[in-house]
């Protein structure tokens, strides 16, 4: 395939606007025998890359050579995740005499090919910033933490921008942090925290003991660095559990396997059972009464957030 002459076009772009102006010449001097039209192909004879459906995008001026675009504007993301950042656009220059002429084209280095000229043009797309932040997991989020916690870390939230690399920066915060009791709902600021880079939100205090037994409602922004008009929200729900809450499921392990293998399985078989939505908080070789260690078993911690 010869190379593509470059052009570019800005992702939605009004109707009409232009492209690329294609120009071919016939050398006849007399106007009666030089008339050059254009036109897109999609099966040229020494090409194979075409965008086959040009007109959904672009008009073609068969007596100018300029290329516009259509009512059709171009939305780079619409078919996400796949993206539109190209066309290759394939057009023939023919006579206008019924091809009885050869002709050259200006913008092409090339030989003319029998009867008609081509010209191969690659159109890249211009990002433009016109998506909000989108999050992987929508809607409330609900997880739990003990009143102290194992682990730090509580929750990961992701969001992605789909627009390209110049304007995909996000940024997370928490907006506000309620402790709803008796009918009022109690703002408690610090209760936690939240990487901006990263979504993942940690425990804030070092206690939940005056908290046992009920839930926080965390609201989460997320918002696009380039525009920060750009904006998403969700909601996370954090029950705080007793440690004497937590149910306990022992499994069999074999004497040499890691525990953690035997845990990932019990969870699988809890998950496909639907309608339940629980945080695992410790795994663990089974433990007796009497503190003795028994590595043919696993004990598998968590606390049941929902259970239809």
């Amino acid at each position: 395939d010869p190379p593509p002459e470059p052009a570019t076009v800005v992702e939605q772009s009004p109707p009409g606007t232009l492209v690329y102006t294609v120009k071919a010449c016939d050398r006849d001097s007399n106007p009666a025998y030089n008339m050059v039209r254009y036109e897109f192909v999609t099966t040229p004879v020494n090409f194979t890359h075409c965008y086959p459906t040009p007109s959904l995008y672009f008009n073609l001026d068969e007596t100018t050579g300029r290329i516009t675009t259509t009512a059709n504007m171009i939305d780079r993301e619409a078919t996400w995740p796949n993206t539109l950042d190209e066309f290759v656009l394939c057009i023939k220059a023919s006579s206008g005499m019924n091809g009885r002429k050869k002709r050259a084209l200006d913008n092409v280095a090339w030989d003319y090919v029998d009867k008609d000229q081509y010209l191969y043009l690659l159109v890249s797309v211009q990002d433009i910033n016109d998506q909000d932040p989108y999050l992987t997991n929508p809607g409330t989020v609900a997880t739990a933490v003990l009143k102290f916690p194992t682990s730090d870390n509580v929750v990961q939230l992701q969001a992605i921008d789909r627009d390209s690399n110049l304007y995909n920066k996000i940024r997370y915060s928490i907006t506000s942090t309620i402790f709803p009791s008796l009918g009022r709902n109690l703002p408690i600021d610090g209760a936690f925290t939240i990487n901006p880079e990263t979504g993942q939100i940690r425990v804030g205090m070092p206690s939940y003991l005056a908290f046992t037994d009920g839930y926080f409602m965390i609201d989460v922004k997320v918002e696009d660095i380039a525009d920060p008009s750009k904006t998403n929200h969700t909601q996370v729900k954090i029950f705080v559990a007793d440690e004497a809450s937590q149910v306990r499921l022992v499994g069999q392990t074999n004497d040499l396997s890691d525990p953690s293998i035997t845990a990932d399985n019990l969870i699988t078989e809890l998950k496909g059972l639907g309608g339940l939505d629980f945080q695992r908080t410790k795994i663990q070789y089974h433990t007796t009464l009497s503190g003795e260690t028994v590595h043919a078993q696993t004990d598998i911690c968590f606390v049941v957030i929902r259970n239809n």
